[in-house]
């Protein structure tokens, strides 16, 4: 009887700096063929909804693996199996793992892709566990190798120096009697025409437009600065009671539009009663890779300052300082430049402080 050999490659994507196409959601298809014309295509991408897990709409499944000898390919992540893919947009190392079975009969295996996109996209090359460089994805469309060989490293390298256009510290939203206040800082920005709001009934799609810098002066960008700008954006067509979901977009002098990640409110929740005390409650998901969203609540309009403290109680982030009105109040943090491990959150107003303690996991 013939058996299928499984073997593992990872699809490891490194960012140095990091280059506005990441910016975007993009989408990168590659083919999985061996030399008995059996073939597959797996896809992998980025987009500003995407995480490390399994995303409704996103990502798609694959039926359970056919029955030997046979011949598969899928990309594998904790508790499932894909033929796409699609993590979080980040500047940090992303890898994606793909698992590929081949029947006895085959003597080799290749991966192909499109030339010119993986070139736009950076300096993609095929390696080795070690490091070592096997193929050039951007000068050459595929790598041809033996059943045989041990596993894989498909590294893709962007090398460019370039900041994102805007650096986002924080997106917050709460609910009032006027409808929906969202609150966002930047720590800088770079050719920033301005803002766009777009809001919907569902996390993952049905957004449309309700806010933009064309007829709004307040939703207008700094243009290039390195110092931190505060920004604000009311939605008084909220219905109250209601749960919504909000993305914020930046739009550079060029027209490239960057989306960032969405943040759910309820709206109005709090006409009927603001809160009776202070609270901060407990950041989720918990752990997390590499957003979480922090909930806490205000009886009394406050200056507010949330930061983050690694276990030696150093501050290694300012998520929020600002004055806030009361209210149940909601941001989130992206930490994908910080290092994996616990860490402790804490907000501050002049007549209260809470700590508490949550994971990042890399």
């Amino acid at each position: 009887m013939k058996l299928s050999i499984k073997n593992t490659i990872l699809f490891l994507i490194l960012i140095f700096g990091s280059n506005p196409i990441f910016a975007q959601q993009f989408t990168f298809d590659i083919v999985v063929s061996d030399n008995l014309g059996n073939s597959t295509t797996l896809t992998i991408g980025m987009n500003p909804a995407g995480t490390a897990g399994y995303d409704s709409g996103l990502d798609i499944k694959q039926p359970p693996p056919p029955p030997a000898p046979a011949f598969d390919a899928r990309l594998i992540i904790t508790g499932d199996e894909l033929q796409t893919d699609i993590r979080l947009i980040s500047t940090d190392e992303t890898i994606y793992r793909m698992d590929f079975i081949h029947d006895p009969s085959a003597s080799n295996m290749t991966l192909s892709w499109n030339m010119s996109k993986a070139d736009s996209l950076g300096a993609m090359e095929v390696q080795t566990l070690a490091g070592a460089t096997l193929q050039d994805m951007t000068t050459n469309a595929s790598y041809t190798f033996n059943t045989t060989t041990p596993i894989l490293t498909i590294s893709m390298t962007v090398t460019e120096d370039i900041t994102l256009p805007v650096s986002l510290m924080n997106f917050s939203a709460s609910g009032s009697a006027d409808g929906v206040q969202l609150l966002w800082s930047t720590a800088s920005e770079i050719q920033n025409l301005g803002f766009e709001i777009y809001r919907s009934a569902q996390q993952n799609d049905g957004f449309r437009l309700i806010g933009s810098y064309e007829n709004n002066p307040d939703l207008r960008g700094a243009g290039t600065t390195n110092v931190q700008n505060d920004y604000a954006f009311t939605d008084p067509s909220a219905t109250s009671g209601e749960t919504y979901w909000y993305r914020l977009a930046d739009v550079d002098f060029s027209g490239v539009r960057t989306l960032h990640a969405p943040i759910s409110v309820i709206a109005g929740e709090n006409s009927g009663g603001i809160p009776q005390k202070f609270a901060l409650a407990q950041n989720f998901p918990n752990p997390f890779n590499p957003g979480t969203t922090i909930r806490f609540e205000l009886p009394e309009a406050a200056n507010v300052n949330l930061s983050v403290f690694n276990l030696l109680g150093e501050k290694v982030a300012e998520v929020l300082s600002r004055n806030l009105p009361a209210g149940t109040h909601q941001t989130t943090w992206d930490a994908g430049y910080l290092p994996g491990g616990v860490y402790f959150y804490q907000l501050q107003t002049p007549k209260f402080t809470a700590t508490r303690k949550m994971i990042l996991l890399k």
